[in-house]
């Protein structure tokens, strides 16, 4: 009976333990399936204040790059020095009155009548060429730094009217048709590749080379010179008469050098200054087309036509009693103009 008894006390025992709820198990931790989650604070969160400060972030707004700005600056600032006539102006006149100094006047072919035009600052004057921009009338240049190209005109003054030009310091022209040419400026000439009627420098010096002196059709075929400044004629054909220096200038050295011209039959040479040098000259008509009243000239190398013998020394006429001691035997042309 007591072992009855026990063993229905643990039976019940084990009924009462079996009707109780089992706590639940902690898991054993196990080193090789533990999922560490990062703390909250190692993820970084963005943030406006966080923006890198060493690299700003571009806008979108215009730079001066990029919009260029309706003044531009003195290092950017485009002056327009090529005026067209008669596209930008009507006339040459308006033209001259209205452009800056140093810029360019481009002329079209044809004819302008140009009346009495005078051109009082340094500007460049262009034509399409010679034949093809024709200008009548008379300009006359009151400015040194003038530059004429590539056109004919009836008359062209260097200074002025009748007085002694110190303004006109410089003055050129290349590849021009004039019927008459005149200068009373004191400075610097130069004649490039034109072709002149007739003309006096009266003052200054003249360089002229490449050129036609003597053409028909202007109102003299005499060229003459009378600067008392040094110069250089050269290369020329001369058809007309060329006179250096002027009465009572005998004993005045203008030092001019007068070389590989070719003199035509039609064409003379009248000398009256003084210490200048004939060189490398074909005179076709012989000594007859020369005189020398000058002191000190001298004369050499030399052609002379009209039947002379090289080997003798050739006598100029003329009081300075010149001789040309070492002529050459044949003529030295084909160096002459080349027309404009």
């Amino acid at each position: 009976m007591k072992r009855v008894f026990i063993t229905a006390f643990i039976f019940l025992l084990l009924l009462v333990s079996a009707c109780q709820p089992m706590p639940k198990q902690t898991p054993t931790p196990n080193p090789q399936t533990i999922v560490t989650r990062p703390a909250p604070t190692s993820t970084p969160t963005p943030s406006p204040t966080q923006k890198p400060t060493s690299m700003p972030t571009p806008t979108l707004s215009p730079t001066p790059i990029l919009k260029p700005s309706l003044t531009p600056s003195p290092a950017l600032k485009i002056d327009k020095r090529t005026w067209f006539v008669p596209y930008d102006y009507k006339s040459l006149a308006e033209a001259v009155q209205v452009a800056n100094s140093g810029d360019i006047i481009r002329l079209k072919g044809g004819t302008l009548d140009i009346g009495g035009l005078t051109v009082f600052k340094p500007l460049t004057i262009v034509g399409d060429g010679v034949d093809i921009t024709v200008l009548k009338g008379t300009m006359q240049v009151t400015s040194s730094g003038v530059v004429i190209q590539r056109i004919t005109i009836s008359t062209l003054e260097i200074g002025l009217g009748g007085e002694i030009s110190r303004e006109v310091v410089g003055f050129s022209v290349s590849s021009i048709k004039a019927g008459s040419i005149r200068s009373i400026a004191l400075g610097d000439i130069n004649i490039v590749n034109s072709e002149l009627g007739g003309g006096i420098i009266g003052r200054g010096s003249i360089t002229m080379e490449n050129s036609q002196i003597g053409i028909t059709g202007g109102a003299s075929r005499a060229f003459i010179i009378q600067g008392d400044a040094s110069g250089r004629v050269s290369h020329n054909v001369i058809t007309g008469s060329l006179t250096i220096g002027r009465p009572g200038q005998s004993k005045i050295a203008p030092r001019h050098t007068i070389s590989f011209n070719s003199f035509t039959e039609t064409a003379s040479l009248s000398v009256m200054a003084a210490d200048n040098v004939f060189e490398n000259n074909d005179f076709l008509r012989g000594t007859e087309q020369v005189s020398d009243s000058g002191e000190r000239n001298t004369w050499r190398s030399n052609f002379w036509g009209g039947g002379w013998d090289a080997a003798k020394p050739v006598p100029i006429k003329g009081s300075a009693k010149s001789v040309d001691r070492s002529p050459s035997p044949k003529p030295i042309s084909g160096q002459g103009a080349n027309k404009p």
